[in-house]
């Protein structure tokens, strides 16, 4: 038996406690990306893989920032590493943004489409077939 879409994406938001021992940060990437996932769910794209790692990564390279910043006692290293990722997290994070705003968008104009594809083939029918399929629609309705 194969595993549900679900289960197929968990392994993505693992938090490798090697990487992060920090009970506090560890609650916050855990947080974060709770959070982020149901955006994903929200905007029609939970099961889609490309979206959860760049999530995924939005969270993961937003906790390792902060836990680098605590390792300097909260002043926050500002070398070229800590401005390269800063500004990689903040591309990461535009990212999504668009992602997850513009998919209702997408997913109106797929439904648009597919409208006009079926009122096409509809029309194409017989006015018998049409009765029947619009018989059907109405009675799908009532249940």
């Amino acid at each position: 038996m194969q595993p549900d879409r679900d289960e197929m994406l968990e392994p993505i938001w693992e938090l490798p406690e090697e990487v992060v021992r920090d009970p506090a940060l560890r609650a916050m990437y855990f947080h974060i990306a709770e959070r982020m996932r149901r955006q994903l769910e929200d905007s029609g794209l939970g099961y889609d893989a490309s979206a959860n790692m760049l999530a995924e990564r939005c969270a993961f390279l937003y906790v390792t920032l902060r836990q680098k910043e605590t390792r300097t006692n909260g002043i926050g290293y500002v070398g070229n590493q800590q401005v390269s990722l800063n500004k990689l997290w903040l591309e990461y994070q535009r990212e999504f943004v668009l992602i997850v705003r513009g998919a209702p968008k997408k997913q109106a104009e797929m439904w648009q489409k597919m409208q006009e594809i079926i009122f096409k083939v509809v029309e194409q029918q017989s006015p018998n077939v049409q009765r029947k399929l619009s018989q059907d629609v109405l009675s799908a309705y009532e249940h």
